[in-house]
């Protein structure tokens, strides 16, 4: 009987055979329990197989404490400050537009109400600043430090990411909306805008067409907005382009967008954070051939909305 680490190995390598994405194959290997370290471990191994060389080593990890440690006291002095500044702000506003359905404000002076306000943004600030000087001259001394996952993970949870998800087609082939086609009592549809929702996109955008007035009386869209594509016969760039402009106009402060069709059932949360994690251009691979999901930062927005035909992004 074939050891665990076998399977792995066998399994990545049936995976790679047949054109799919290395983080796809990672991001369902760790849903299906499997440690990063031994994921990482049998993609070293599968590589120096067909590369014929092995994987070169940096030697000591990047990952140092310290970056970590400054890293999270740089986030959490920034955070702090910006909560004071709004909480000042509010406790002026009440001063200045006071409510006749409130007095409690008359038995508080303001210099006892904005104390710890004030306090936070006088000692926040500064350390936030140190601490960002520190660390941009440590990146300078070791380059390598620019690759902390801390710090890739905290600017990634600062952002506003969007989704939208293409479900305006037909289903011709198919022979009824597959938006509808339920997997253990869950329809595709609504199963794609909660693992959207997992990663912690929003808004979600999602691009209606073919079969709209059906798709709408079934599917739960709560927070989701949805649009409709008159023009989804000229192919998914159409759905795309209205997407896009959608997004423009209800979240102008998106970094990225999200797309997303719903007929991958198999797309996990942890795959759509690992595509957006660098903040550049990343689409999955299969059968040789890149597609969705994919991440676009707002640089490709004019790109997107540009698109004609049925070629996608």
């Amino acid at each position: 009987m074939a050891s665990d680490s076998e399977r792995l190995s066998a399994f990545i390598r049936a995976a790679k055979d047949r054109g799919a994405d290395d983080a796809f194959v990672v991001a369902m290997l760790r849903e299906n329990g499997w440690s990063e370290r031994r994921i990482y471990a049998a993609f070293s191994s599968y590589y120096e197989e067909v590369l014929g060389q092995p994987v070169p080593s940096r030697g000591a990890g990047i990952e140092y404490a310290r970056d970590a440690f400054m890293y999270l006291i740089a986030f959490i002095a920034l955070g702090s400050w910006t909560v004071a500044v709004g909480s000042l702000f509010y406790a002026l506003i009440d001063r200045w537009f006071p409510s006749s359905l409130d007095s409690s404000y008359l038995f508080t002076s303001l210099r006892g109400q904005v104390a710890g306000q004030l306090a936070t943004i006088i000692v926040a600030f500064p350390i936030f600043m140190l601490v960002s000087r520190a660390l941009s001259r440590e990146v300078q001394r070791r380059p390598e430090a620019a690759d902390s996952g801390v710090r890739k993970w905290l600017t990634y949870l600062a952002l506003v990411i969007a989704a939208v998800v293409l479900a305006a087609g037909a289903s011709t082939r198919l022979g009824q909306p597959k938006q509808l086609v339920t997997l253990s009592g869950e329809a595709l549809l609504d199963r794609a805008i909660r693992t959207d929702r997992q990663a912690g996109c929003a808004p979600l955008i999602v691009v209606l067409g073919a079969n709209q007035a059906e798709i709408l009386a079934e599917i739960q869209l709560d927070d989701a907005l949805p649009v409709i594509n008159d023009r989804w016969r000229e192919g998914i760039a159409s759905s795309i382009r209205l997407g896009v402009r959608t997004l423009e106009l209800v979240a102008k402060d998106a970094e990225g967008v999200l797309l997303m069709t719903c007929d991958q059932p198999a797309v996990t949360a942890r795959y759509l954070n690992l595509l957006m994690l660098r903040q550049e251009v990343k689409a999955s691979r299969y059968a040789g051939r890149n597609g969705v999901p994919a991440y676009f930062p707002r640089k490709y927005f004019e790109d997107l909305v540009a698109l004609v035909g049925d070629a996608g992004a």
